[in-house]
């Protein structure tokens, strides 16, 4: 008896699995991690000094994709920012970042971006007033 083989849209999901997913930045100069890839990265890491490295580096992939003006995957970004902040790591510069999320038309942009709003800022915070003045609109 043959074996059935998987329907193509498992078949892809399957091959993409098993390829490493790494990407470069337009500048090619510093990769960037897939989300999940960066999770196996920081639980994969066996010190201290390790993890630290390993967030650093996605850190400065984040900040240089922050800096391209035209980022169709600034919201992936931000949900990567928003576990590196739940490890206990310095988030703040990826507050503006947020509040250009919530003035996005797309939904998993809105969402991301009040996601990472609620977690990223507090009552003492300067942006909270282009936050106010943005819900206003």
């Amino acid at each position: 008896m043959r074996a059935r083989a998987p329907p193509p849209r498992a078949h892809a999901r399957a091959s993409l699995a098993r390829r490493s997913i790494l990407t470069l930045s337009r500048a090619g100069a510093v990769p960037r991690l897939a989300r999940r890839e960066l999770i196996r990265n920081v639980r994969a890491c066996k010190t201290q000094a390790d993890e630290r490295a390993c967030i650093h580096k996605e850190c400065a992939a984040i900040r240089t994709a922050f800096k391209e003006e035209n980022n169709e995957l600034r919201h992936r970004n931000v949900a990567k920012l928003l576990f590196i902040h739940m490890l206990g790591y310095p988030t703040h510069w990826g507050q503006m970042e947020c509040l250009k999320l919530v003035a996005g038309t797309k939904f998993p942009e809105k969402r991301v971006g009040y996601l990472g709003l609620m977690i990223l800022l507090d009552e003492r915070a300067e942006v909270l007033m282009l936050v106010e003045n943005s819900l206003k609109k």
